[in-house]
């Protein structure tokens, strides 16, 4: 395999830098950053990458106004981080609990503002550049719009998993030159409370991932069994092309709490599954039909991990975190496709873990080529 895989793995304090070299299980720890005031500002809280670029999300920060780290980032090392931080934000407005990255595009989002909101940047001469900020249109303070944001090229996925009673909504935007603009507002089949739709989202191409690990299942007293939910886009049109599920799930296993998508394979998180060890799902898409191709697990997983809680999806590639392992020190765990078969690489860890850093509980990963 020619493509190297960088992933990161937020630590709720620091950023755990990993690399994915060639080889059968070939990656290792090269960088582990601390961006604001570490656990007192909930460092990478949130993370996203894509390339050499890396941004953070610190939300803590500043009283819980929140504040985003950036970097460029080399096998050998980072750049400064640049920090971004709108002169607009107060005390609460939890900027930086979700992020998205394309190219030179950034996505923030800040859930606690009145209205929530998801600002937009893009990175201009040297500088990030706010384009555009976009306000909840519910007009739902309480709704967690930008709970999740997912972003690719010049489409935008926002989840909204507490509107309605927390039916959930995931809202597709669209732009045209540098005007965005909502292209749709995508919901589940007959939404029940509590469902939270949006919880998890993700993009690829014209291809959006909606997590709503609160479904419940068809089983009479069925609840929180999960499910996701596939879109495809065709000329601002989104129709619903699937919905996954874990065909053996139980009451609370919360699949669709994480999703990941590239390409025609998608990567979902159950992390209360097995007693809270935790499990993830891939499945492929043939055509427009989707099938259940792996369900992965950690081989030293214990109940309470909550493996899945987050998941990043590259090529061959699957990251999934367990921020509650080892005594809430967290994992990240990597699992590789060879010949077709899903194996776990040797897991990720840092040098003393301390209790309460929750290793895992975001990450993200991007092969470069």
């Amino acid at each position: 395999m020619n493509a190297r895989t960088s992933k990161s793995a937020g630590l709720r304090g620091a950023l755990l830098l990993l690399c994915a070299l060639p080889g059968p299980f070939g990656h290792a720890q090269t960088q582990r950053l601390v961006e604001g005031n570490g656990l007192a500002a909930e460092s990478a809280y949130a993370v996203a990458i894509d390339g050499t670029r890396i941004a953070s999300g610190s939300p803590g920060e500043s009283s819980s106004a929140g504040a985003v780290y950036t970097r460029v980032c080399s096998l050998a090392e980072c750049t400064a981080p640049t920090r971004i931080a709108p002169a607009d934000l107060a005390p609460g407005d939890l900027y930086g609990s979700a992020l998205a990255i394309s190219g030179t595009t950034l996505a923030v989002a800040a859930p606690g503002q009145n209205p929530a909101s998801v600002y937009v940047y893009v990175f201009a001469a040297g500088n990030w550049v706010q384009q555009t900020r976009l306000v909840s249109p519910d007009g739902d303070d309480s709704a967690g719009f930008g709970r999740a944001l997912a972003l690719d090229g010049d489409l935008l996925l926002i989840g909204t998993p507490d509107a309605q009673a927390g039916r959930g909504a995931a809202y597709v935007y669209a732009r045209s030159g540098s005007v965005w603009s909502q292209e749709q507002r995508l919901g589940a089949d007959l939404p029940a409370p509590g469902d939270h739709f949006g919880h998890g989202v993700a993009l690829s191409g014209t291809t959006a991932l909606v997590g709503a690990p609160g479904r419940a299942g068809a089983g009479l007293g069925s609840f929180a069994v999960g499910a996701a939910y596939v879109y495809v886009g065709t000329l601002g049109n989104w129709e619903q092309q699937a919905i996954l599920t874990d065909a053996l799930g139980n009451n609370g296993d919360s699949y669709g709490t994480s999703v990941s998508i590239d390409g025609d394979r998608a990567l979902i998180g159950a992390p209360l599954s097995a007693a809270g060890a935790g499990s993830v799902y891939v499945h492929q898409r043939q055509g427009s039909v989707w099938s259940l191709q792996a369900q992965l697990a950690a081989a030293a997983g214990l109940p309470g991990d909550r493996l899945g809680w987050s998941v990043a999806l590259a090529g061959d590639f699957a990251l999934a975190g367990a921020p509650y392992a080892r005594g809430s020190c967290g994992a990240a765990v990597v699992f590789k496709r060879i010949t077709g078969i899903w194996l776990e690489a040797p897991g990720a860890g840092v040098a003393n873990p301390v209790f309460g850093q929750l290793i895992g509980w975001s990450v993200a990963s991007d092969s470069q080529r």
